[in-house]
């Protein structure tokens, strides 16, 4: 993750010529769009390098650029860096800004020098990681509301037995594996081993029509976790479920 840049101006004299580089001017050089749009704009194309990231490298760069008459970045250096891939990365990605709105100074743009620092840390990228990341076994499962029992007796009610199946007498036990997310919803659900087209499909629906389960915990905090859950087809099972329908 790419921390916000500070903006450090060098203070300095200047002379009054059309090739010198300015260090104070009246207006300062600015990002299309103002600062904020900046730190966006950094945060979208600097990316973290494969080996500093390996490294736990940590730190700022310190870039010092011009922001030309025109607006374009010209002489990109490094006055102070922390290696492992992340002074290229800044200089690479400076080059690439889009013009500036140029420095001016009595009304006229001129050559003006910039320093920009850019904060590399691993912690957001941790955290981020941390987010996404599954487990499969926590400190403490997730669970459907009301426990096992009222689990399958939601599946007993919701999973509907196909008429076709019944009809080629198909059983079968289909295991359906998805996510319990950090709110208790179901995500990612998708068929782990199944054996019939259309039993597959509706355990599926009537796994993704279930309701929040209270979510996995470890070390006190809720966590996204990888469930699998098996959905049995037994036609006894369907046959008595008609015969109380047509009750």
């Amino acid at each position: 993750m790419i921390q916000k840049p500070e903006v450090i101006v060098e203070e300095n004299s200047y002379a009054v010529t059309d090739t010198t580089v300015f260090m104070m001017v009246e207006k300062m050089p600015e990002f299309p769009g103002g600062i904020e749009t900046m730190y966006k704009w950094l945060a979208e194309n600097i990316q973290y390098p494969d080996s500093a990231r390996k490294n736990n490298i940590e730190g700022k760069v310190y870039a010092k650029f011009i922001v030309e008459r025109n607006g374009s970045i010209n002489e990109v250096t490094i006055m102070r860096g922390i290696g492992y891939g992340c002074d290229e990365e800044v200089i690479n990605k400076l080059k690439q800004m889009p013009a500036w709105n140029p420095g001016l100074q009595q009304g006229k743009p001129v050559r003006t020098s910039y320093t920009l620092p850019v904060a590399f840390s691993l912690g957001e990228e941790k955290k981020n990681e941390d987010e996404k990341k599954q487990f499969q076994i926590v400190e403490q499962m997730p669970e459907f509301p009301g426990g096992e029992k009222a689990l399958y007796e939601f599946l007993g009610k919701n999973v509907k037995y196909p008429k076709e199946a019944i009809k080629n007498g198909i059983e079968c036990k289909v295991y359906i594996q998805f996510i319990v997310e950090k709110d208790g919803s179901i995500s990612n659900a998708k068929i782990k081993r199944g054996v019939n087209e259309l039993l597959d499909n509706e355990a599926l629906r009537a796994i993704n029509a279930m309701p929040k389960w209270k979510p996995g915990m470890q070390k006190g905090k809720t966590v996204r976790v990888t469930y699998t859950l098996p959905v049995q087809f037994k036609l006894n099972t369907a046959k008595e479920s008609r015969k109380k329908n047509n009750k």
